[in-house]
């Protein structure tokens, strides 16, 4: 009797399997049938077939999800703006020249230009000789130096300033004043046309580097 009642809740859970895997049961039992082990054996072989369909159907499916993430995540390096700046620009205004470029773009941050493929037209976007200023990213200041993160980037800093920022974008002056004291040295990082990453002075007027 037990045999019976395995057989049939099987039958009955490849029966329900039907309808979410397209699962066919090559073999139909009815209460106080006899079976033999070769019937049995074909529909388990039909239940594993549709489960490993199944598994194969959702791991295509994370894959290609993984690689549509992967690539929105990535950005690309899209080139650098018509316009120039100096460091009391603003975020605004920055952003405003690399959305002039490309619709949508914005200002690079330092890993994402040296992560970035390359792309000859858009490097030939900043005129021979020219800069463009990009957003650090995280940095970590120690012993006169500033690392940038993601990068492998390690500079001397003659002054601490606010984050190689221009003091967050709000000053134009090549001098870094606190506490009633004055040093030059006021900057922010900028890249040429080689993609040499270093600083520029916040007083320069220099292009935007852009990605999106």
């Amino acid at each position: 009797m037990m045999k019976k009642n395995i057989f049939l809740c099987l039958t009955l859970i490849g029966t329900s399997m039907v309808y979410s895997s397209e699962l066919t049961i090559p073999n139909q039992f009815t209460d106080g049938q006899v079976t033999s082990a070769s019937q049995m054996n074909e529909n388990f072989a039909a239940i594993q077939a549709a489960v490993n369909e199944i598994n194969s159907t959702l791991d295509s499916i994370q894959s290609s999800s993984g690689t549509i993430v992967q690539s929105a995540n990535k950005s690309t390096f899209k080139g650098f703006s018509a316009g120039k700046l100096d460091g009391a620009a603003g975020i605004l205004a920055l952003q405003q020249q690399c959305d002039n470029l490309s619709a949508g773009s914005r200002v690079c941050f330092a890993s994402e230009v040296l992560t970035s493929a390359y792309n000859a037209s858009a490097v030939a976007t900043l005129p021979e000789g020219g800069k463009a200023w990009l957003f650090p990213g995280n940095l970590v200041f120690e012993d006169g130096f500033v690392s940038i993160s993601e990068t492998g980037i390690t500079l001397p800093l003659y002054n601490q300033v606010a984050g190689l920022s221009c003091q967050g974008w709000s000053s134009n002056s090549a001098q870094f004043c606190a506490n009633g004291r004055c040093s030059w040295g006021n900057g922010a990082l900028s890249v040429n046309t080689s993609l040499q990453i270093t600083t520029s002075t916040c007083d320069e007027k220099i292009h935007v580097a852009c990605c999106k």
